[in-house]
């Protein structure tokens, strides 16, 4: 596993703000006024719905270029969700005063919006809310209103098909409107944790606490004395059937930070050792996982694909990544024990 030793952190909100990330997001920003121009300049519904539905499918871009990248900034966090946040507000405002989309539809989205940011802001500034991330429910509400909106104004314009967008906006619009009235609520009960985490913690963001902790002190890495290493952190262990399980150790996951994905390859799948077998992306960057030995993946652990967090939360159990056959067990003593990996990663 390739993994960047460095242990330097942005000190200010505004390092790293020169990122290929932040430029995306406000290429996004500066099509809005476009966007306004085309609708209301040009009075053409047709290509503003287009503009307005290229701003909405590109929302990924950024957080996926910052990950992959490993360009993931302070500034970023903010900006990203503030622009999102900008983008959704005016563009809602806009096709109201156009009369493109129905004024009970949008006034239910745009009031949403408003309670759930003004909670946000005001656990975040004034209760100082430890900050979480976009729950599932809550990323699939904003994708389906992204193309909602974009297809209500499509089919107020005089294209030939404009019925058709209509019909699809209302079966995108519906659930994705539900979904986003739900997660308001549902984010209730994590804001109240939040704002509880974060006054326990003296007001200091989750990001700061991790930063102060690593600048005092340095967490004892968990090395299993059972267990064999590879140079690129991934542990071994021998079943009593001869195969071997395999996963990335303590170290490796608190390098990484949080993982949100995992790609593991097929049962059957043959590698040599040390090629690549899969793939986990963090909220800092993407790594690549090597197969310590050579052999035939005889299992795949479906969990850490489901919950990727479980390479975090218990790296040497259930967040087990995959089963070998290998095809020279003698090869297993040649890796490192836990002497020799501790003193490979200095702890």
């Amino acid at each position: 596993m390739n993994i960047d030793n460095s242990t330097d952190q942005p000190v200010s909100m505004f390092d790293g703000i020169k990122t290929i990330p932040n430029a995306v997001t406000l290429v996004r920003l500066l099509c809005l006024p476009l966007f306004l121009w085309i609708l209301f300049g040009l009075e053409n519904q047709h290509l503003a719905a287009w503009v307005l539905g290229g701003i909405g499918a590109t929302d990924w871009v950024d957080g996926y270029l910052a990950r992959r990248l490993d360009q993931t900034s302070e500034f970023g966090k903010i900006f990203d969700p503030t622009v999102d946040r900008i983008l959704f507000f005016v563009g809602i405002v806009a096709l109201m005063i156009d009369g493109s989309v129905p004024l009970w539809f949008a006034l239910i989205a745009l009031i949403r919006e408003v309670l759930v940011a003004a909670m946000m802001v005001i656990a975040t500034f004034v209760f100082k809310m430890d900050r979480f991330d976009v729950t599932w429910w809550g990323k699939t509400a904003a994708f389906l209103l992204m193309f909602t909106f974009p297809g209500f104004l499509m089919g107020e314009s005089d294209m030939p098909i404009a019925d058709a967008f209509s019909i699809a906006a209302w079966i995108l619009g519906i659930p994705g409107l539900v979904l986003s009235v739900y997660t308001a609520v549902a984010y209730v009960p994590l804001v109240v944790r939040g704002v509880r985490s974060g006054q326990r913690a003296g007001g200091i963001s989750s990001t700061q606490q991790s930063q102060l902790v690593k600048a005092a002190t340095v967490r004892e890495m968990e090395i299993p004395s059972h267990l064999r290493y590879s140079a690129d952190h991934e542990w071994v262990a021998r079943n009593d059937d001869g195969t071997v399980r395999i996963g990335i150790t303590d170290y490796a996951q608190d390098a990484l930070g949080d993982v949100v994905f995992a790609d593991l390859p097929a049962v059957d799948d043959r590698f040599e050792g040390g090629a690549m077998c899969g793939e986990v992306e963090s909220t800092k960057s993407v790594s690549e996982i090597y197969s310590p030995l050579a052999g035939v993946v005889v299992a795949v652990n479906t969990a850490v694909q489901d919950d990727p967090s479980l390479l975090n939360s218990d790296p040497y159990g259930d967040g087990w990544m995959i089963e070998l056959r290998v095809d020279d067990p003698s090869m297993i003593d040649q890796l490192l024990d836990a002497d020799g990996y501790r003193s490979l990663t200095g702890e």
